[in-house]
């Protein structure tokens, strides 16, 4: 790990990628508004017991994380995420 922080020190301290860095984190984006996505990802997912136990609920497959983006896949095929 160190070595890949070592690698990217120069492209933050020279800003080369900041624009594209930015947009990817999202800074830029409005947090007044709501819009549709195709998945969502995160550690606490609120959503109605009916629509988790509908579209099959978590998947006892995974071994450790991508379960969250699983099921919010699974849910955007019936329902707007």
């Amino acid at each position: 790990m160190p070595a890949f922080l070592h690698r990217t020190a120069l492209l933050r301290w020279t800003g080369l990628l900041k624009g594209r860095y930015r947009r990817y984190r999202r800074r830029d984006f409005d947090p007044n508004t709501t819009r549709v996505v195709e998945v969502l990802m995160g550690a606490a997912v609120f959503l109605p017991r009916e629509v988790f136990f509908t579209c099959g609920a978590w998947d006892e497959g995974f071994a450790f994380g991508g379960e969250d983006i699983e099921l919010s896949a699974r849910v955007g095929r019936h329902y707007q995420v």
